[in-house]
């Protein structure tokens, strides 16, 4: 009879955001990465915003592969997060490497902060 074969998931922090979070103001665009996903056959992209006041966060990745450079446009991930929310979204990977885009929506004179963390499992 077939023993059951026991398969390890491994989970590893591959990128995060400056301890205490990043800041951004309405309108403002930061980007990060890329980040090597190649190993891992899947990714959770998890974001907290502080509770402060606005501008809600839309967080986008480029999933990128270097066959043929091929670059996959910009996907939404988290369409508009609020002021003290979390989300957290889990996919296969896309590719080699990951450009993560956050993008303040609202008034520019709001600055808000928010947590971003990147793991790959495999």
């Amino acid at each position: 009879m077939p023993q059951p074969v026991e398969v390890e998931t491994i989970t590893k922090l591959i990128f995060s955001t400056p301890t205490g979070g990043d800041t951004i103001k309405g309108g403002q665009v930061q980007t990060y990465g890329p980040v090597d996903i190649d190993r891992f056959d899947r990714v959770r992209v998890s974001v907290k915003h502080h509770p402060q006041l606005p501008p809600n966060i839309a967080i986008q990745i480029r999933p990128e592969t270097t066959q043929g450079t091929t670059q996959i446009p910009l996907t939404p991930l988290i369409p508009n997060l609020v002021a003290g929310a979390s989300d957290s979204v889990v996919y296969p990977v896309p590719g080699e490497k990951l450009t993560i885009v956050v993008t303040g929506i609202g008034l520019t004179t709001h600055t808000g902060t928010y947590d971003l963390l990147v793991y790959g499992s495999r």
